[in-house]
């Protein structure tokens, strides 16, 4: 198990309770009439899904640029695929929009907290399990906060990092004024600045992250002990072959707007 820590370097919205109502649209979106309209926009949808699918981003962008076809249909399969792969897959699509000029389609199509991490905005993190949000102590060490959920200590931005054709973010806490990293137990020397995939599922219309590091492939965790003032400090878990992972409250976070 890995400790997480913070590595000194200078570096809107849903929020915590709210609803993925307005992108809820159940099975019979895809049942009703066989109008041509409907057609071709099922077909494009399809066309499109493949593609990002495929790591065909380019090529999804521009498909969607010009159809101006409705993706939430879309971008919910990929919410609920249960799949670490589609998850990741959905985040790199919105970011290619956003960053090819078609941020509209990410705002009206996304879930908010996509909006709210491209945008660069200052968000909280919360876990799902014991809905405590993130915060850095003076020693930088990572913890669930038991009562704040405002100040700046539990201030964060999530930062987007393309390299080698692959999407990862830096997560940046502003009181500190640093970056989250890894510090393995047994090789105190090696502090580094930690990347991680962010994994969006959508659950009973809430969207929830997984947030797991690039490098040994952990996913952040919230632990079960509290200390005095009943805050819990943040791990890192390994993932190989754990059943809980996809069942248990303390890996999923809640990314929202701060203040």
């Amino acid at each position: 198990m890995f400790v997480i820590i913070i590595y000194g370097l200078l570096a809107s919205a849903m929020t915590a309770n709210a609803c993925f109502c307005e992108m809820d649209l159940d099975e019979s979106y895809w049942n009703e009439g066989m109008d041509t309209e409907i057609l071709t926009e099922r077909y494009t949808l399809s066309q499109i899904y493949d593609l990002v699918n495929n790591n065909m981003y380019e090529a999804a962008v521009n498909m969607t640029i010009g159809s101006g076809v409705w993706l939430q249909p879309l971008v919910r399969i990929f919410l609920t695929q249960h799949s670490s792969d589609g998850s990741r897959k959905i985040m790199r699509f919105a970011y290619e929009l956003w960053n090819s000029g078609a941020k509209h389609f990410v705002i009206m199509h996304f879930p908010a907290p996509f909006q709210l991490i491209l945008n660069d905005e200052t968000v909280t993190i919360i876990n799902k399990g014991y809905f405590q949000a993130l915060k850095v102590d003076g020693e930088g060490v990572v913890w669930g906060d038991a009562y704040d959920k405002e100040t700046k200590k539990v201030s964060w931005k999530i930062m987007p990092v393309l390299s080698n054709n692959s999407l990862s973010f830096k997560l940046y806490h502003l009181d500190s004024d640093t970056h989250l990293s890894y510090k393995p137990n047994t090789e105190a020397s090696q502090d580094r600045v930690a990347r991680f995939h962010l994994e969006p599922v959508l659950r009973k219309n809430r969207v929830f992250f997984y947030i797991v590091n690039t490098v040994y492939g952990q996913s952040l965790e919230m632990g079960r002990l509290i200390d005095s003032r009943g805050d819990r400090r943040v791990y890192g878990h390994d993932l190989n072959n754990d059943e809980l992972y996809g069942r248990d409250q303390r890996f999923k976070w809640i990314i929202s707007s701060w203040l």
